[in-house]
């Protein structure tokens, strides 16, 4: 007991002479001890004996004259010298515990991502008020006509605003620490307020939070301040999670929810405006309305109605329907134009916020009006079985005018199920030349599409089949379809052959082995899903589905096809055999069941099969009619504009997504409608969104395709969202050409215009025990951190053999020489 509270004011002692560092507010609660020299006790006492023994024995032998108490005293120093010594070599340690508590840290954790640099729309006064507040402004107007803030720099302000003084009234809670966060969680130096950039790429909020959580695990924050508007993108864990785990701690959030909940986007991401509508001249016949499809999306909006809006010249209609939240929302909007003459009529297509008019998006076109239809000319030996749907098909669609010619059927049977406006007739013979068009003579316009079955040579004589390769290549359509015992085998090394997008041999097919056969269902291209032609819904992820699944569940699939041999160099194939490859190795392809060329001015379709007739079960002919509808629209038209361009565009790999390198397919004839063949093609693309000019355009170019005539191909980067537009500048004998597209941001990513997470922001802070803030509870915030004290525990040691000790040697030394001075010892 003696020993200990000598010990302890040993320690108290050498605290008042600031040898021991005590935290403030803490206790000493108890002191100990210790040696941790290589000399052991036993050892030292052992030393210090023969230390007694030696210096008692040199002081009684000393010559001079010394008293007793001079003698006693310098062999008293000698031994302290000693013992302290022997001390020393056994390295003492006074070990003091001290108890206490001190306050805990407050963590201020500042949201770091590119969300941050959003400039929120802020449509109501409450709202602008709320920057005003921040910025230190007198009025709301004030903030209004300075424009919108971006939620960074609303930050900034808040934490410069001296009024409102939030870091130094956080710092009177408890030692403060400010951190950056994103992806991961960093220490602010210093001066981050002059390098506040937000450039994370993704948020992890909920992560952060348990980051900050575990770093202070021993000791944890009596509260954190979160700053962010609440876009959580990467975490792995949830918000709730989170929540109770801060809950179970005793760490309170309080959370300032940057940014405006009634900021939100509605914008396209695509219209699907047809370039040609047609009108029927007849008074009396009413016209099929456009179908216009549309896809957008909408975000942020938490009610209203939203307004989709299509004008077409004078004429408009208006569609509302409830706010729904989501990325790929889709809509179908129709109009019945008014009737009037032939030319091209502006289209406007409107998506808005009826609460909130200046919300919304725009899409301008121009649409080309006919009055008169494509004329088609299905030429077929007899009436075969896919004959027998596609006739009808065509002649119902309003937009086709039918001609029909069959080698070796009865004229009557041409005419069967036909209606008679439609002006559905037999023609007599195949035609030797196609006239040029007389306007008053409407029958002698040449055809615009020839649709040609499995039809013998003789039947289009040489007269007639040159006619037809003449009239493709000066721009009209032409539709092959393969039969089992005429088309394409009859016409190898005739002039028809060089048309046709794929190599062919004669094949003679066998009865018994067609009889046991195996279905096989046919697998779209890429190219085939960007296809036009083989687009079977307004929506391309529901048109993919039905050409993998809903085709084939009523039908087993296809059992025929013709097995050509080679594609020629720049065809295209659309629809594919799931097996069968062509071509020479390393160069296979697969097996083309529909491919697809220009020739001249034309484009010619090529079918290997001819079963298209199968999807009829249980579907009747919704997707045999739009097939085929499609098929003719698409090569049909062109010729009956009569303006078949010479540059082309087209995008390539989908959708353009921002980080996602895409590409551009180009299509370019000369004067004369001959491919182009130079080595590259240079075009122009135009960021139409972009804020500064001198970045708004680049040079992009196009690279031939070795082995197709005409095709260019070029790298697009997509490293910019927005509205873009490519460009074939004149010149060199190009024409120009525009193709626009707008890049996408890709889901969940940081700059997508969200707004305000405030409900589960506040979810976040009322489960963790602490409050939600808005601009206007801010001057209140710190006075809601509570502070509160952490129990801690220290144990100070002090090494006897410091300074302290060694004065104490130099003292006792120089005792005992001035000692032996004075009495006249050496």
């Amino acid at each position: 007991m003696v020993l200990w509270a000598g010990l302890v004011m040993i320690a108290r002692w050498l605290q008042n002479l600031r040898l021991i560092d005590s935290p403030e507010g803490a206790s000493l609660q108890s002191v100990a001890f210790s040696l941790r020299g290589g000399l052991s006790p036993w050892l030292a006492l052992m030393l210090f004996l023969l230390g007694v023994a030696l210096a008692i024995y040199f002081y009684r032998r000393e010559s001079a004259k010394l008293t007793p108490a001079v003698r006693a005293l310098l062999t008293g120093l000698r031994l302290l010298l000693i013992a302290l010594v022997l001390l020393l070599l056994m390295r003492p340690v006074l070990l003091a515990n001290y108890a206490g508590e001190r306050p805990r840290g407050v963590i201020v954790l500042i949201d770091a991502s590119q969300s941050m640099t959003i400039a929120d729309r802020r449509v109501s006064a409450t709202d602008w008020q709320r920057v005003a507040d921040v910025r230190g402004l007198d009025e709301a107007l004030q903030a209004e006509r300075a424009g919108p803030v971006s939620r960074a720099q609303l930050v900034l302000d808040a934490l410069d605003n001296d009024k409102l003084a939030l870091l130094k009234r956080l710092r009177a809670k408890g030692p403060l620490s400010v951190l950056l966060f994103d992806r991961q969680v960093r220490p602010a130096s210093d001066d981050w307020r002059k390098n506040y950039r937000p450039e994370g790429t993704q948020t992890a909020l909920a992560d952060s939070i348990h980051d900050v959580l575990t770093r202070q695990a021993n000791e944890p924050p009596a509260a954190i301040v979160v700053i962010s508007d609440g876009q959580d993108t990467a975490s792995t864990r949830t918000l709730d999670e989170v929540a109770r785990e801060c809950s179970e701690k005793g760490v309170a959030l309080h959370i300032w929810g940057v940014g405006s909940t009634e900021a939100g986007v509605l914008a396209f991401k695509e219209v699907r405006v047809p370039k040609t509508i047609f009108l029927d001249d007849k008074p009396d016949q009413k016209d099929d309305p456009i179908e216009v499809p549309v896809r957008f999306r909408c975000r942020g909006f938490k009610s209203g109605t939203v307004e989709l809006t299509l004008k077409v010249g004078e004429d408009s209609i208006t569609e509302t329907f409830p706010v729904q939240e989501g990325e790929n929302l889709s809509r179908t909007i129709q109009l019945v134009p008014r009737k009037g003459k032939d030319g091209e009529r502006p289209v406007t297509v409107r998506l808005r916020l009826r609460e909130q008019p200046d919300v919304g998006d725009r899409s301008e076109h121009v649409v080309a009006v006919k009055n008169a239809r494509i004329k088609v000319l299905y030429v077929e030996n007899t009436p075969r079985r896919e004959y027998k749907f596609i006739q009808p098909a065509l002649d119902r669609d309003r937009r086709l005018l039918l001609r029909l010619h069959l080698a070796q059927g009865d004229p009557r049977l041409a005419e069967q199920g036909t209606d008679p406006e439609s002006g559905s007739m037999y023609v007599e013979k195949f035609p030797e030349n196609f006239p040029e068009p007389d306007p008053k003579d409407p029958d002698r316009r040449p055809y615009d599409l020839v649709i040609l079955g499995d039809v013998p040579l003789s039947v289009l004589g040489e007269r007639g089949l040159r006619a037809l390769t003449t009239w493709v290549k000066e721009g009209g359509g032409l539709v092959t379809i393969a039969g089992r015992y005429h088309l394409p085998g009859d016409y190898v090394n005739t002039p028809l052959a060089e048309v046709l997008p794929v190599e062919f041999r004669r094949e003679e097919f066998d009865a018994a082995s067609e009889a046991r056969a195996t279905p096989y269902r046919p697998v779209l291209t890429y190219d085939g899903e960007n296809s036009p032609a083989l687009t079977l819904d307004d929506k391309p992820e529901v048109s993919k589905e039905l050409w993998t699944k809903e085709l084939w569940v009523n039908v087993p699939g296809f059992y025929w096809y013709y097995p050509v041999l080679d594609v020629r160099p720049g065809a295209t194939i659309l629809l594919a055999h799931p097996e069968k490859k062509v071509g020479k190795r390393p160069d296979e392809k697969p097996l083309p069941l529909i491919a697809s060329q220009f020739y001249g001015k034309g484009q010619v379709l090529y079918l290997g099969i001819e079963e298209t007739w199968r999807w009829r079960d249980n579907t009747g002919d919704k997707y045999t009619a739009r097939f085929w509808g499609q098929i003719a629209l698409q090569l049909g038209l062109p010729h009956l504009l009569g303006n078949a361009r010479r540059s082309q565009l087209e995008l390539e790999r989908g959708e353009p997504i921002l980080g996602r390198p895409g590409a551009v397919k180009g299509r370019f004839l000369d004067s004369n409608y001959e491919p182009i063949t130079r080595a590259t093609v240079r075009a122009q693309l135009v960021h139409l969104d972009a804020k500064d000019d001198s970045t708004s355009r680049r040079e992009v170019v196009l690279q031939r395709i070795v082995g197709q005539p005409g095709e260019y191909r070029a790298a697009l980067p997509h490293d910019q969202p927005g509205r873009h537009e490519l460009r074939i500048l004149p010149g060199d004998g190009l024409e120009v050409a525009t193709m626009p597209f707008r890049v996408e941001l890709p889901p969940r990513h940081e700059l997508l215009e969200r707004g305000l997470a405030e409900d589960a922001l506040r979810s976040l802070a009322v489960t963790a025990g602490g409050r939600f803030y808005r601009e206007e509870d801010l001057i209140t915030l710190p006075d809601q951190v509570e502070p509160r004290k952490q129990p801690f525990t220290l144990r100070s040691e002090v090494l006897l053999w410091g300074p302290l000790p060694f004065v104490l040697f130099v003292l006792l030394i120089t005792a005992e020489w001035i000692l032996r001075k004075f009495s006249n010892l050496s």
